[in-house]
């Protein structure tokens, strides 16, 4: 993936359509030139040809980005209670594609802040088991 100013942009699971993520729903005019070249024929961009709002959107249209980038022909098997947010969508994608890259990867964070719940989801969407095995000390 390329970062742009405020986002990145990457190549979606079909290897032909292009998404980009931003922290906003507005780029340059440069970049949109650019940005139109590609997108022309894939209809990522609203009526007023600003980038989606990745920070606004519901859970349902998060899980609706997840098909594109995923390539998935129905809907992935996530658990209604899940929300998705834009950090888990983020998440997501960003172990996708550095596990595809392997790049090694290591998640930290509070007990209970959901790491092992955005491993699910992963693993829901590729439809793989997922084995937790505990260690104790």
């Amino acid at each position: 993936y390329d970062k742009l100013p405020g986002g990145i942009s990457f190549i979606n699971k079909d290897k032909l359509s292009l998404s980009v993520v931003t922290n906003g729903n507005k780029i340059t005019e440069e970049e949109k030139k650019i940005l139109l070249l590609l997108w022309n024929s894939q209809n990522k961009m609203d009526k007023n040809e600003n980038l989606i709002d990745y920070l606004n959107l519901s859970s349902k249209e998060y899980i609706e980005r997840v098909k594109i980038y995923f390539n998935l022909h129905k809907e992935p098997n996530i658990p209604e209670d899940y929300i998705f947010t834009a950090d888990n969508y983020f998440k997501m994608i960003l172990i996708d594609i550095k596990a595809n890259a392997n790049i090694p990867i290591l998640l930290m964070g509070e007990t209970g802040c959901g790491k092992t719940y955005l491993i699910r989801m992963i693993c829901q969407v590729y439809n793989i088991q997922l084995k937790i095995l505990n260690v104790k000390l």
